[in-house]
């Protein structure tokens, strides 16, 4: 009985390291984005075409490949604990200047829906807290991203 629990819980651990391993900067730029989506607990129409363009801009993919980007990005998104296994991708392969084109990729997301909940910017603000952004690169990404929707 012992060296079944003990097999179960490796399998367990084996499975999520393997699931970790799985994550691609695509994945983890797009989950943190569904991440701020989710925040209001709505998620619009506007904000998924948002997404899906960001996406289309920075990545340089396929429809296709897009469309199943974003369904993985929004169940990762929905199952994850915390945003670790996410950010640390991007802190690993991405210098400051990323991370604040990221973060612009953020409040686009917040505000394509045309109000900007305080859960949306709390979301992004503990997110670029995550990613060691400053807070004036913080505020640079907010009005670059209110600058490209007007």
């Amino acid at each position: 009985m012992l060296e079944q629990l003990s097999q179960f819980f490796q399998s367990l651990v084996s499975s999520t390291q393997e699931a970790d391993t799985e994550v691609t900067l695509e994945l983890a730029a797009a989950t943190l984005m569904c991440e701020v989506i989710r925040a209001d607990d709505e998620i619009d129409g506007r904000e998924l075409k948002a997404l899906q363009q960001v996406l289309a801009q920075r990545f340089q993919l396929t429809p296709t490949q897009i469309d199943q980007l974003m369904a993985l990005a929004q169940t990762r998104a929905e199952e994850a604990i915390d945003h670790y296994q996410f950010v640390k991708v991007v802190n690993d392969q991405c210098d400051n200047e990323e991370k604040v084109t990221l973060l612009e990729s953020m409040w686009l997301m917040a505000y394509a829906d045309g109000i900007l909940d305080p859960e949306e910017e709390l979301r992004i603000r503990r997110i670029a807290d995550l990613l060691y952004v400053s807070h004036p690169d913080f505020m640079r990404a907010k009005h670059a991203a209110k600058q490209r929707l007007n």
